[in-house]
C-alpha cells in the first residue's frame, strides 16, 4: 500500500519536478562548494609564493649590497696600493738620481785634488832675480859675425811658414811634451815655463813674433818642438824641424838696413825662407818681457 502510494506520488508530474529540482540544486551546491575550495587554497597558495618571494627578494638585497661594497673596498685597495708603488717607485728614482749626483761630486773633487797635486809636483818655482842694467842692442846692420864664413843651419817651421836658425847658436831642441807652466801677468806671445835640466826656458809663440797681425787661429795646436835660443832661457816653439844644411854667405841675402824686425838678418835664396838673427831675437824678447809688450818695429 505505502509502495503503491510512494509510486502514485512520484507520478505526480508536480511532485516529480520539484523533486528534481530539489536534486539539481542539491548537487550544484555540492560542486560550488568543493570548487571554492580549491581555489581559496590555491589562493593561500599564491600568498604563501609572493609572501616568500618578497622574503628571497628581501634577504637576496643585503647580499648584493654586501657584494657591491666588497668590490669597492677592493677597488680602493687596488687604487691604493698602486699609488704607493708609483711613490716608491719615485723616491726609488730620487735617491738614484741623489747617489749618483754625489758620485759624481766625489770623483771631480778627488780629480780636483789628484790635478792639485801633480801641480805641486810639477810646479816650477820661478826664482825672481834682480834685473840686470840695459844691455845694449847689438848690432844689427849688414852681416852677422858668425856669417863671415860658411856656416850650418837648421830649418823649421812655424804654422806653414819655414825659418831657419844658424846652427852655431842653436842651443838644442826639446820635445813639447808636458803642458807649460804659464804665470800671471805675462805677455800674450809669453807661452810659460818648460823645466830642463834644472833650467826654466822661457816659451815664445814664434807665430806671434813673424806673423805679426797673420797669425792662424790654431797656430798652438800645432806646436810640438821648442828650439833654444844660443845658451839663454829662451827658446822658439815650432811645429817641426827639418833638415840641417851647409851656407855660403852669398847664399843669403842679407839685409843692410834692420830698423824693422831687427831679428831678420836676411833671406836664404835657394830655400826661401827667413833666417833669423839670434843675438837680436834674444836681446828683444828680454826687453819686451820688462816692457810689457810686443814691438815688432
Amino acid at each position: 500500500m505505502e509502495k503503491q502510494h510512494q509510486k502514485t506520488a512520484y507520478a505526480d508530474p508536480t511532485s516529480a519536478l520539484t523533486h528534481y529540482l530539489d536534486e539539481l540544486l542539491h548537487s550544484a551546491t555540492t560542486q560550488s562548494v568543493d570548487t571554492v575550495v580549491p581555489e581559496e587554497a590555491a589562493s593561500d597558495s599564491a600568498e604563501r609564493v609572493d609572501v616568500g618571494d618578497i622574503a628571497d627578494s628581501a634577504e637576496a638585497k643585503p647580499v648584493v649590497d654586501e657584494g657591491l661594497r666588497a668590490d669597492r673596498v677592493l677597488a680602493e685597495q687596488q687604487r691604493v696600493a698602486l699609488l704607493q708603488a708609483e711613490q716608491q717607485r719615485r723616491r726609488e728614482e730620487s735617491l738614484a738620481v741623489e747617489r749618483a749626483a754625489r758620485r759624481e761630486r766625489a770623483r771631480q773633487a778627488a780629480a780636483a785634488i789628484k790635478a792639485r797635486r801633480e801641480a805641486e809636483k810639477q810646479r816650477v818655482v820661478v826664482a825672481e832675480k834682480p834685473q840686470p842694467a840695459p844691455v845694449a842692442m847689438p848690432e844689427t846692420q849688414g852681416r852677422p859675425e858668425w856669417a863671415e864664413n860658411a856656416f850650418e843651419c837648421l830649418i823649421f817651421r812655424v804654422a806653414g811658414l819655414q825659418l831657419a836658425v844658424p846652427l852655431v847658436l842653436l842651443g838644442a831642441i826639446h820635445p813639447m811634451e808636458a803642458e807649460l807652466h804659464e804665470i800671471p801677468g805675462r805677455p800674450r806671445w809669453f807661452m810659460g815655463m818648460m823645466p830642463f835640466g834644472g833650467r826654466n826656458l822661457r816659451v815664445v809663440d814664434t807665430a806671434e813674433w813673424v806673423m805679426a797681425g797673420r797669425v792662424p787661429d790654431d797656430a798652438r795646436d800645432g806646436y810640438r818642438f821648442v828650439i833654444r835660443l844660443d845658451d839663454s832661457d829662451w827658446g822658439l816653439a815650432c811645429d817641426n824641424v827639418a833638415q840641417s844644411f851647409r851656407l855660403h854667405p852669398d847664399d843669403v841675402k842679407w839685409r843692410s838696413e834692420r830698423s824693422r824686425r831687427p831679428w831678420l838678418a836676411g833671406t836664404v835664396i835657394d830655400q826661401m825662407c827667413a833666417l833669423l838673427d839670434v843675438r837680436a831675437m834674444s836681446h828683444l824678447l828680454s826687453r819686451a818681457e820688462t816692457e810689457h809688450q810686443l814691438d815688432l818695429s
